[in-house]
């Protein structure tokens, strides 16, 4: 009975430290800052090159970027062609 108590105990712990840790939801993106901050840092049209150099400003590892621009892709950016990206204007 008391090892199942304390279980229980601990579970509650954990679940509020996770409550204050988690994002909230109001949080626009779940991704963070450095998300926010890469897509802003963006031209208004660019190379995929240009893109990684922005992402090597920012700390953001090549494969980061690569998989950056494909979530973006769609809701904010437009793929021109091959390589080519433009920002969606709302």
């Amino acid at each position: 009975m008391i090892a199942a108590l304390w279980l229980a105990d601990t579970f509650i712990k954990h679940a509020i430290r996770l409550y204050h840790i988690l994002p909230k939801a109001t949080d626009v993106d779940g991704k963070g800052e450095r998300y926010r901050h890469f897509y802003l840092a963006l031209p208004e049209e660019f190379e995929t090159s240009r893109a990684i150099l922005v992402a090597e400003g920012l700390n953001i590892p090549e494969r980061t970027a690569h998989r950056w621009l494909s979530a973006l892709t769609g809701e904010y950016l437009t793929r021109i062609k091959r390589g080519y990206y433009k920002k969606m204007t709302e």
